[in-house]
């Protein structure tokens, strides 16, 4: 075995077997554009969009919006709002659900609080997803002594590793 203290500069192509690399050692500069790496081997993010018209008040809702591709994935972000914001006590409650089951620490409630166009960001409690998990978004609009808000938006962010 060598054990070198000091720079090594290699001026011609280097080959080396069974190298162990520090994690971060190799960036994306030291990665060639003609690589032609495998797509097998790269994780992809995937944005994900929910919406309703605005013009109409928020209506119960339930759908998937989509089912994961990769082996492995994780759940990055979901943000949500109304394009117009509700008023008295009428509220709007979303959940992000995989597999049947809420991701959420709690669901998000869009109430007369949270204002038009504004972002919520929503606490994620379990954020590993797998190959052929569903998931799923949920609206539930409860009218009180208000008006209902309208164009419920909800983005999701997830990361899977291709195929």
């Amino acid at each position: 075995m060598s054990v070198f203290t000091e720079k090594i500069l290699f001026r011609k192509a280097c080959t080396f077997v069974d190298a162990i690399l520090n994690i971060g050692c190799v960036a994306d500069r030291q990665i060639a554009d003609s690589a032609n790496i495998s797509a097998a081997k790269l994780e992809h993010s995937v944005r994900l969009n929910y919406s309703q018209a605005e013009g109409v008040d928020v209506a119960n809702d339930g759908r998937v919006i989509h089912v994961v591709n990769g082996t492995v994935g994780t759940l990055k972000s979901i943000r949500c709002g109304l394009l117009v914001a509700c008023t008295g006590d009428s509220t709007v409650t979303v959940v992000i659900a995989v597999n049947g089951v809420s991701v959420l620490v709690t669901p998000v409630t869009l109430d007369n609080a949270v204002a038009a166009d504004e972002i919520v960001d929503a606490a994620i409690q379990d954020e590993d997803l797998s190959a052929n998990d569903i998931i799923e978004v949920s609206i539930t609009a409860t009218p009180g002594t208000g008006t209902l808000g309208e164009g419920v938006f909800v983005a999701v962010e997830l990361y899977e590793d291709a195929l």
